[in-house]
Parts: structure tokens; C-alpha cells; sequence
């Protein structure tokens, strides 16, 4: 019983939400998504518009 109650008090005192953000996106994910956006590829989202003129629409 001791365990769950020491578990559930460490879950709570992590308020901090970045930190959580950090974690679920590795640097690696990061790292890939910057090298295609240079390389001049096709991207999804906000990126693509920047990149490029063309009006190419996504299902």
C-alpha cells in the first residue's frame, strides 16, 4: 500500500508540463524534421506553406 501512495504523491508534485512536452518529442525527432525541411521536401502543416508557394492540398 505504502508503493501506490508514493506513487501517486510523485505523479502529483509534477506540475511541470514542459517538461512532459520535452520528453514525448526526443531530439532525434527534432533533429529529422529540420533536415527535411531543408532538404526541401514536402512538409505537413505550417512548415509547408513557409517552404514553398505551390498550393498542394493534403487529404
Amino acid at each position: 500500500m505504502d508503493n501506490n501512495n508514493n506513487n501517486e504523491e510523485d505523479n502529483t508534485v509534477k506540475p511541470e508540463g514542459q517538461e512532459e512536452e520535452a520528453a514525448q518529442v526526443p531530439s532525434g525527432i527534432l533533429r529529422l524534421r529540420e533536415e527535411w525541411r531543408l532538404s526541401g521536401l514536402p512538409v505537413f502543416g505550417r512548415e509547408y506553406e513557409e517552404d514553398s508557394g505551390s498550393q498542394i492540398v493534403f487529404p
